[in-house]
Order: structure tokens, then C-alpha cells, then sequence
């Protein structure tokens, strides 16, 4: 319990927060020596009671009475006057007029004083509870009407329903559908429900006198404009018609559609009546699970693949050793510079290819698991430029590198993160070589490096770092590695099975089809994402994202 004492006199505040104090244990005072900082901590503290000088400076208490109930907040809170005004009758005529609940001279009875507090807390409260249930009552006598109105307007609507033909109902019944609807013999709208307005609304203008081809999209109406032409020359019932149409919110929705024609007594067609159901949900779980089913299958083609790798690689691997050592042994015990050293130096080589598409056909199979440790992406970029650097320089490539200094680590598998850039960077050079055979300009590489972070992310500890506004593939704060070139770029047609296995577009001497796929489940194996940009004949851009640690 509050009570605010509002005197331009210290001495007097002083004393009434003593006898308060005394006779009423428990009770907060609050004190103003003005009429201006009473009524601030009236409306901050909403006390219980309010104890009000009459005469003060600048502002006298009954300015101050008439401002606290002329605020509807403040109007519960009973207001006592002390004065020191003994016989001024007008006063206390004029105390009642601003809304005062009491009227108390100087010197007060303590006892009294007590008596009055205690009163003026159980006005409060009977105030209070009344303006509860006036709210309550206003309220409930709102919601009722609200009710009526609703109850009114859905009679009259089933009112306007039962004035309808016998046969429009008739052909309700017999589609009984969500949106009822009406055409004439051109498609156009002259009857519409409610429901329409749900979707094409809001007011029945929108629909009345406009035909189902002003809500579908150019290809849509091309394809369902043949199909009605048919179906309006043999005078037939439109069948479950699924068709795309643009909301009033622009949202897309897909519509089941059944309909009768209207014949004339002469059998021609005035029209059609019938219904639409919304069944958009219903096709985009359709959508959901065809997508689904289709990773599936990509899922299981990659575990099979997988498997079939692991076993060719492992069974290659031994044979290959042992023509390897062989090849050794014809080096070490045939003469210098003879033509058997050159034939046992081009073994050794080839079988060392064979060596490294066994070495990947394990990594594709995931058999061979290394330990991540942090790692500065600048490490790792440069261990990759070291091995390529002089093979890009000599096919006359330019080759642009842009690495923020102040970059955070990533917890990675340094080797297999280089030979996802070994890979990218190889990938740009061929490209670039099939365009531009000599020297040109746009014969470049770009290999740049960036902080990003999930869209709206500012945590600690990047509140520091240079964040670009873009968003993270992977959901949250990550290394962004991207390389660019301006090659011959991907064509659209096989866009969709660049990271597939064994699927190349290089001949059988450059590639086996094998580098993005490995590349893609190394990325994956770091809870990464690799995918590109392209442009056909333009070129290709290759994002690497990486989870920062």
C-alpha cells in the first residue's frame, strides 16, 4: 500500500510520514513539495491515497485535484485535503467541486487523519472493482453484438442462398466444392460465394465480370484455355481441372475444378456452374514427396557407388603394388639410359596414376578418416597455390587472390580441403583453356575469401569481424571460399549432374568424372556446402562454404 503526501512545507511531509509511519506499520510514503512532481509520481506509482495541501506555489491543490481526475487512469485515487483553512466553507465547497473525496484542517487528529486513510483505501478498491465491471460488462455487451452482427449478416447470407434456383442448388449438390461459382457461355463470372472473395477478393467486383484466365498466370492460361475450348465444344462437364491461379496476396494456389453447363431449352450453352477446391497443400506435399523420393534415389545411387569403389579400389590395390615393384626392380638392375629404363620410368608413372584414381575412389567410398584440426584458410590456400601456381602461369591464366589477413580458423582436414581447391582451380583451368586456347584478358581466375554469417547473426565474438550481408548456406557464421573464372560456364542440361559420379564432360583421357563428387562429400564431411553459380558462355562461379570454429 502507497500513499503520496504531495505539501510545499518539508516540516509538514515530515510529519505526516511519522504518524503514518507510527500508526499504519507497512505503509510506503511518498513525498512532493509541488504540485508538478505530485502528479509525476501519481502516474508512476498509482498510490493507494493522496494527501493534498491546499495552498502551494505555482500550482494550489485544487489544480492539482482537477488534473488528477481529469486523467481517467488516475480518477480511482482518492484525494484528502489538509489544509490549515479552518472556517473557509468555500474552500471546502470547492474541494468537493474538483472531485475531492475528503477535507482535513491543521493541526489534524492523528486519529482521524488514520480513520480517513483507511476509508479512502477501501474507496479505492470499491472504485476500482466498479470500473472492472463496467469493463467486463462493456466487454460482454460487445462481444454479444459482435455475435448478433455476425448471426444477422450469415442469415441474411443463407436468406440470399434459399432465394436462389432450384437448379443452381441441384448442381451445388451434385460437385459440392468450396467456391460456387457462375459463368455465361464466354467464361465470364456472374455469380460468385464468398469463398471466391477468399481468394480473389475482397469485394465481389473483383470476380463478377473477369473470367478464370484474368487469375492464372500466361503458360497456365494457354494450357487451360485449349482444354476449356474443347470441353465448351462438346458441351461437356468440366472433371477435376487442376489449374494455378495468383492470389489478391500474390501467393500462388492450385484449384480442383468441377462444373456443369447451363443449356438452354434449344440445348445451346448459357454457361457453366460448379466449384473450385483449394487443394494447393495437397500438391505441394505431392512436390514434398517427389523431391524427396528423388534424393533418395540419388542417396542410395551414391551409397551403391560407394560400395562398388571401396571394393574395386581395394582389390586393385595390391596388383598395382606389385607392378609397381616390379617396375622398380627393371629400374634398379638394368643398365643407365637404356630403352627398359624408359619403359620401367613410364610404368612407374602410369601405375602412379592408377595409384591416385585408387586413392580417390577410397575417398569417394569415405574408408579414409582423418582427424579435423584448426587451421587459417590462408594456410591452406597457399599449400594448394604452391602445387598449381607454375601450371596456371605457363597456360598464360591470370590468377587473382584476395584473403582478408584478419580471417578466423576452421576446424578442417587440411589435405582433403586443398584437394577441394586443387580440384575447383583445375576445373576453371580447363575451362578457361577450352575458351581461350593463347592469351587473352578475361583468361582469369579469381580465388577470393570471406566472413559471412547466417542473415541478422551479430554475435560476440563476430561483433568485431567485417561481415558482408549475405547469407550462409549452411546456417550459420562460415568461410567463404569462392572461385570465379570466365570460362565456357555450365550448360543448363547437365547443371543438374555436375557433382554426380563418374560424370564428366572432359574426355576419358582428362577426367573420370570423379573430382566434384569427391570434393562434394569431403565438403559435406566438414558440414559444409559446396555449389556454384553459372552462366552458359559466360563463366562459373564455385562457392566453398566452411563452418568457422
Amino acid at each position: 500500500m502507497k500513499i503520496l503526501a504531495i505539501d510545499d512545507h518539508r516540516d509538514n511531509l515530515t510529519a505526516l510520514q511519522a504518524v503514518v509511519s507510527d500508526r499504519l506499520p507497512g505503509i510506503k510514503v511518498l513525498t512532493a513539495l509541488n504540485g508538478l512532481r505530485g502528479l509525476e509520481l501519481a502516474r508512476a506509482e498509482d498510490p493507494d491515497v493522496i494527501l493534498l495541501d491546499i495552498v502551494m506555489p505555482n500550482m494550489d491543490g485544487f489544480e492539482v485535484c482537477r488534473r488528477l481526475k481529469a486523467e481517467v487512469r488516475l480518477q480511482a485515487i482518492p484525494v484528502l485535503f489538509l489544509t490549515a483553512l479552518r472556517s473557509d466553507q468555500e474552500s471546502r465547497v470547492k474541494a468537493l467541486e474538483v472531485g475531492a473525496e475528503g477535507f482535513l484542517t491543521k493541526p489534524f487528529d492523528e486519529t482521524e487523519l488514520i480513520a480517513q486513510i483507511r476509508a479512502m483505501t477501501k474507496i479505492k478498491a470499491a472504485s476500482q472493482l466498479q470500473r472492472m465491471e463496467k469493463e467486463q460488462l462493456a466487454a460482454l455487451v460487445a462481444a454479444r453484438t459482435k455475435e448478433l452482427q455476425q448471426e444477422l449478416a450469415e442469415r441474411k447470407q443463407v436468406e440470399k442462398a434459399l432465394r436462389g434456383s432450384e437448379a443452381r442448388l441441384r448442381d451445388i449438390m451434385f460437385s459440392m466444392g468450396d467456391w460456387v461459382w457462375e459463368t455465361n457461355s464466354d467464361l465470364v463470372y456472374t455469380y460468385t460465394s464468398q469463398k471466391g472473395l477468399d481468394f480473389f477478393g475482397p469485394v465481389v467486383e473483383d470476380i463478377i465480370g473477369k473470367t478464370p484466365f484474368d487469375f492464372m498466370p500466361p503458360d497456365e492460361v494457354r494450357r487451360v484455355r485449349a482444354i476449356f475450348a474443347e470441353i465448351a465444344a462438346n458441351k461437356a462437364p468440366i472433371k477435376d481441372l487442376e489449374n494455378w491461379n495468383i492470389r489478391q496476396n500474390g501467393e500462388p494456389i492450385c484449384l480442383l475444378t468441377n462444373g456443369v453447363p447451363i443449356l438452354d431449352e434449344a440445348g445451346n450453352l448459357k454457361g457453366y456452374r460448379g466449384v473450385d477446391k483449394d487443394i494447393t497443400d495437397r500438391k505441394r506435399m505431392e512436390q514434398e514427396r517427389a523431391a524427396m523420393e528423388a534424393h533418395l534415389r540419388q542417396q542410395q545411387k551414391l551409397e551403391s557407388l560407394g560400395t562398388l569403389a571401396a571394393g574395386v579400389a581395394h582389390e586393385i590395390n595390391n596388383p598395382i603394388n606389385g607392378v609397381m615393384n616390379y617396375a622398380q626392380l627393371i629400374l634398379d638392375r638394368t643398365e643407365p639410359n637404356c630403352q627398359a629404363q624408359e619403359y620401367a620410368r613410364e610404368i612407374i608413372h602410369e601405375t602412379e596414376r592408377v595409384t591416385t584414381i585408387v586413392r580417390n575412389l577410397l575417398q569417394f567410398a569415405r574408408q579414409e578418416k582423418q582427424s579435423h584440426s584448426p587451421a587459417r584458410i590462408q594456410d591452406v590456400v597457399e599449400q594448394t597455390l604452391s602445387l598449381i601456381r607454375t601450371v596456371i602461369r605457363r597456360d598464360q591464366i591470370t590468377l587473382q587472390v584476395e584473403l582478408p589477413p584478419d580471417l578466423p580458423n576452421i576446424n578442417c582436414r587440411s589435405q582433403q580441403i586443398q584437394q577441394v581447391l586443387m580440384n575447383l582451380l583445375t576445373n576453371a583451368r580447363d575451362t578457361l583453356n577450352a575458351k581461350y586456347p593463347g592469351h587473352d584478358d578475361n583468361k582469369t581466375i579469381t580465388l577470393t575469401a570471406q566472413l559471412i554469417a547466417e542473415c541478422g547473426l551479430r554475435n560476440a565474438e563476430l561483433a568485431n569481424s567485417e561481415i558482408r550481408n549475405q547469407k550462409s548456406e549452411i546456417g550459420c557464421a562460415a568461410i567463404r571460399i569462392t572461385v570465379a573464372d570466365h570460362g565456357t560456364g555450365i550448360p543448363a542440361d547437365v547443371q543438374g549432374r555436375v557433382f554426380d559420379p563418374f560424370f564428366t564432360t572432359k574426355s576419358r583421357h582428362e577426367g573420370t568424372g570423379l573430382g566434384l563428387a569427391i570434393s562434394h562429400g569431403i565438403v559435406k564431411d566438414h558440414q559444409g556446402k559446396l555449389w556454384f553459380e553459372t552462366e552458359p558462355g559466360q563463366g562459373t562461379k564455385f562457392h566453398l562454404d566452411l563452418p568457422i570454429s
